[in-house]
């Protein structure tokens, strides 16, 4: 007998998204990075794993400090997704300079608030 498909199937995305943000606090300079991992379907969003670091401005590396303000976004593999959780577990500080394998990227900058 012939399986019928479902009429409608739900199309899932996934996305890593990171953002370097610098800005100036009561006179002192800090850099926010954010990091985060979500599942995309025409119903919902849902955000797997999510992270946020403060950093002050001296305790940053030089590359860290020179690096453009900006937020990117990589729709990625369902496999590679899986790969990016895991990492999260383990050593989450590595997504906010990661670059995965990607099927479509997205960056844009911000303001350039702070004169960095």
């Amino acid at each position: 007998m012939k399986q019928l498909k479902p009429f409608y199937s739900e199309s899932v995305q996934y996305y890593f998204s990171r953002v370097k943000d610098t800005y100036t606090e009561n006179g002192q300079t800090f850099i926010l990075q954010f990091a985060c991992l979500t599942i995309e379907r025409p119903s919902q969003s849902e955000s797997v794993w999510s992270k946020i670091e403060k950093l002050e401005w001296e305790e940053a590396s030089d590359k860290l400090q020179t690096t453009p303000d900006n937020v990117s976004t990589y729709e990625v593999s369902d496999a590679m997704f899986q790969e990016l959780v895991k990492i999260s577990a383990t050593c989450h500080s590595e997504l906010y300079s990661l670059t995965p394998l990607y099927k479509r990227n997205r960056l844009e900058q911000l303001a350039d608030s702070a004169g960095y």
